[in-house]
């Protein structure tokens, strides 16, 4: 208290010329702190409400889509998809081509399937009043953080990219197996929305990746109207849009053009008669997803009128003896073959390099 004292008389002492400039360098020094700290308390504010109340970025006139849906319990582990969303003469156009690593590392290492669709809406309708543009990134990174600990055995990553007042967007959605599995899940706003644009376009384009049978029956096909779209996800263009995926895109696609190898069945022999009509069985595709492979040897009694009666294997893999026995139940023999047992052998051959062949 006595310095402040002290200080205050000397102040008193100096003369008027000395105190104003004196008052003024330290009312100005004071001002200049109090106007920078109101800045940066206010300017955030100031920047948030321009962007919630300021005119609204147009929306995206087309757009892209990266789906990876993985699974856990068969192979393809995981499915690629590019869906590209552009303005059509009747509504909107769609291209997608789905990409898959083998399950089987004997056959062709990769598969490629594209279709094309359209669909008698808008974009804006397919948005359903949400503008991808003005969605907040602080709610999408939150959605991203909601099971972060959670064990997830199967699901889809998303990322969807929009051209925003010039400047690309990407937004990304976990959809998670109990999104999709559940009898009633409550997926969050954002990625609920993400999910409904998505069963809107699989029900143009047809069969998705989750609707896949364990083992296709019929090779994969292809669309004229999707060669654009494979070259540019040949080109690397669509890398970004999987960041965390076990394969790169475009390497995924090289793949596809790999010569593939196919799975073999051959009459070995058959003794002392020859059918007349008979057709070799087929390759069962979960032996051919267990790469069992070997010779399956087995008898044949015939009836009086050159029917297989009885089938009784003396060797080969289990998995591979009921598609002997379906097949030889077809078989015709001569007459003269009657009564008589008939022994055969017949070979699966997978072409694998190491394939596991269990007895």
């Amino acid at each position: 208290m006595r310095l402040v004292f002290e200080s205050g008389l000397w102040l008193l002492r100096l003369s008027p010329g000395v105190i104003l400039p004196l008052l003024t360098h330290v009312v100005r020094f004071f001002a200049m702190r109090i106007w920078r700290l109101t800045c940066a308390l206010l300017l955030p504010c100031i920047l948030g409400f321009a962007r919630n109340h300021g005119p609204s970025p147009p929306l995206p006139t087309s757009f892209e889509i990266g789906r990876r849906t993985f699974f856990d319990f068969a192979p393809p582990f995981d499915y690629y998809e590019i869906i590209q969303v552009s303005p059509g003469s009747a509504g909107i156009s769609l291209t997608r081509a789905m990409l898959a690593r083998s399950g089987d590392t004997c056959s062709n290492s990769a598969t490629i399937e594209t279709s094309a669709a359209s669909m008698p809406v808008t974009i804006a309708d397919l948005f359903a009043g949400t503008n991808p543009c003005t969605i907040p990134d602080r709610d999408l990174r939150r959605e991203l953080k909601r099971c972060k600990k959670c064990m997830v055995f199967s699901g889809v990553n998303v990322t969807m990219q929009f051209q925003c007042d010039g400047h690309a967007r990407a937004i990304r959605s976990d959809i998670l197996d109990k999104d999709l599995f559940d009898p009633a899940p409550h997926p969050p706003q954002y990625t609920s929305w993400t999910m409904q644009i998505l069963q809107r376009l699989d029900g143009a384009l047809g069969q998705g990746a989750i609707d896949k049978p364990m083992f296709e029956s019929e090779a994969a096909h292809s669309t004229a109207s999707a060669l654009g779209l494979t070259a540019d996800i040949a080109s690397g263009k669509y890398d970004f849009l999987f960041p965390a995926a076990p394969d790169k895109l475009s390497a995924l696609y090289q793949a596809t053009r790999n010569t593939a190898t196919f799975p073999e069945v051959r009459l070995v022999s058959i003794e002392p008669f020859q059918p007349q009509q008979m057709s070799l069985p087929g390759y069962p595709p979960i032996a051919k997803a267990a790469r069992v492979e070997g010779t399956v040897e087995f008898d044949l009694d015939v009836d009086e009128s050159g029917l297989v009666k009885n089938v009784v294997f003396s060797g080969g893999p289990g998995l591979l003896r009921r598609p002997v026995e379906t097949a030889t139940k077809t078989w015709r023999f001569a007459k003269e073959a009657a009564n008589h047992r008939i022994v055969s052998t017949i070979e699966f051959n997978l072409h694998c390099a190491s394939p596991n062949s269990p007895k």
